[in-house]
């Protein structure tokens, strides 16, 4: 009964998270979870697991990052492409960061927020 009343975020799994947004300008508590996640410079990636704590500090930074659920094979590509230091180190996406920029959220036609599964093509073009 309680596996029915998860919603789509909470389901488990791996979520990959790519800060797109500097961290100037930002306030104490943004600064914080990021130091916390290990995310430090733009276009970092990291891969944590879907459970509710993370949920929470990835609603707190959704202005600066975005994330999804990664496929598996999307995750072994990451690792094989040499980038074994955590955090992962992509490029900048090939052919931009596509609709309205990076300041608005993804349901609003931007780039930062939740992405769901269309998280895996961006960071595709981004190895």
């Amino acid at each position: 009964m309680a596996e029915e009343n998860k919603t789509e975020n909470e389901k488990g799994g791996k979520l990959c998270v790519v800060l797109l947004r500097g961290k100037v300008g930002a306030g104490p508590k943004i600064k914080e979870t990021l130091k916390t996640l290990n995310l430090n410079a733009v276009n970092n990636c990291i891969i944590l697991e879907n459970n509710a704590s993370t949920i929470g500090a990835l609603r707190i930074l959704q202005g600066y990052i975005t994330w999804g659920e990664i496929d598996a094979s999307l995750e072994k590509d990451i690792k094989a492409a040499g980038k074994e230091k955590i955090p992962y180190r992509l490029h900048p996406p090939r052919g931009g960061l596509e609709r309205k920029g990076k300041r608005n959220l993804f349901n609003k036609g931007g780039a930062l927020g939740y992405r769901g599964s269309n998280i895996n093509s961006l960071v595709r073009r981004m190895l």
